[in-house]
Parts: C-alpha cells; sequence; structure tokens
C-alpha cells in the first residue's frame, strides 16, 4: 500500500471503551503494544450481520488488523483474531464494572498515540489477574494495585509518600508486589475502603474529571 494511502499494521491491543459511530459504525479506543492508545472505527459492526462486533467490546484483548493513514483522525480495523474475552468478568455486575474501571482508568489518564509497552502490560496483567482471582476474599484489591501503579506510570504517583509502619508492606504490595501476591492479599474492608477513596481522588485530579465506573459500582453492588 503506497503511502499516501496509508499503511496497515497488525498489533496486540485491547479494547477500553466503544461507541456507536454514525449509524452501523463503532467507534473504538484500543490501547495497542505498538502505538499506544488509538480511536479505531469498525465498520457496520452494528449491522444484523455485521463483522468483528466481538473485537470491539471493551475489555476484549486480540491481535489487530489496522489500517493507519498518516494526518487521519481514526484508524480503520480491517480484521483481527481474539485472543481473550475475559469471560469470567462477564458472569456478574461487581466482575464486570471492576474489568470497565481498569480499562476507563487507563483510557481517561493516557493520551493518543503514545507507545508504552509498561501500559499495555499492566492493563493486560491486571485483566487476567482480576479474572483469575474472581470471588477470591481480596480480589478488589486488584483495581487498586492497578490504580497505583498507572499513576506512577504516568507521572502522578505517590509511591515515595510517607506511610506508617503498618501499613507500609500493604502499601509496597499495591506497588510492587507480583499479581499474585496482590491477589492473595487478605480482605481488609476499612484498608481497603480508605484507598479506593483515595484512588478515585487522585485518579480524578490527574484528569480533572469524575470517574464513572467506581460510582457505578458504589450504587450497583
Amino acid at each position: 500500500m503506497s503511502p499516501a494511502r496509508g499503511r496497515i499494521v497488525v498489533t496486540a491491543a485491547i479494547v477500553l471503551r466503544r461507541s456507536v459511530f454514525r449509524e452501523a459504525d463503532r467507534l473504538c479506543h484500543l490501547f495497542t503494544h505498538d502505538y499506544g492508545k488509538l480511536r479505531v472505527r469498525f465498520a457496520s459492526v452494528n449491522r444484523p450481520l455485521g463483522k468483528l462486533k466481538a473485537l470491539s467490546e471493551p475489555m476484549v484483548r486480540g491481535e489487530y488488523r489496522l489500517h493507519l493513514r498518516e494526518g487521519a483522525e481514526n484508524a480503520l480495523c480491517i480484521g483481527g483474531a481474539l485472543a481473550s474475552v475475559h469471560p469470567g468478568l462477564r458472569t456478574g455486575v461487581e466482575g464486570l464494572l471492576r474489568g470497565l474501571e481498569l480499562c476507563e482508568m487507563l483510557d481517561r489518564l493516557t493520551p493518543l498515540r503514545q507507545p508504552s509497552e509498561e501500559k499495555f502490560a499492566l492493563i493486560a496483567d491486571a485483566l487476567e489477574t482480576l479474572e483469575r482471582a474472581r470471588g477470591a476474599p481480596g480480589w478488589s484489591w486488584i483495581s487498586i494495585a492497578f490504580g497505583l501503579r498507572l499513576l506512577e506510570a504516568a507521572g502522578f504517583g505517590a509511591f515515595s509518600l510517607h506511610v506508617s509502619r503498618e501499613n507500609r508492606p500493604l502499601w509496597e504490595t499495591l506497588h510492587a508486589g507480583s499479581w499474585d501476591e496482590v491477589g492473595g492479599l487478605a480482605e481488609d474492608e476499612d484498608r481497603r475502603s480508605r484507598l479506593e477513596g483515595y484512588l478515585q481522588r487522585s485518579m480524578e485530579r490527574a484528569i480533572e474529571a469524575p470517574l464513572r465506573a467506581p460510582r457505578l459500582r458504589s450504587m450497583l453492588v
């Protein structure tokens, strides 16, 4: 394909959000392994026989074939293959909203077209851990750990803040522990609630707007 017409690339990506575009299309925000966050149009997927519909759902991870044109606002998805739809997170309201919360935080805090393998690995690993740990006593720590690590990666982090000796091990695990360690943390409603509030306030200060998913989760769960 000539440079004037653009180029076709294949990249791993995770869908962060979708919306209706024109009459039958979807416009999605994809966080890609190679190009960062992209706005991608999925043509005709809202029609009854539309192809690629499954690839345009939030929380889906896959390999995407994209048409990129220099200067164009949106890329175009022309094919792809599913890697995971995270089915375990779609079986209940809380799992769905926690998965969407991760996607919303990354979407709202990340500018377009700024590649970051660190952020791609962060969202991919957090979604997989959230699915594996669903129903475990401490699975709600996963979204907190994701948000704290995302803030660090975006330059808004607070890992170096003074934390009491009692709370320091938890603080360090949430910021730097393995995902299995985070998923295996014991439930502690008081500390979890305080940290969720801290994370939401910090994130909303950074994006200068309210987050939707945690507010919806607090009303429904």
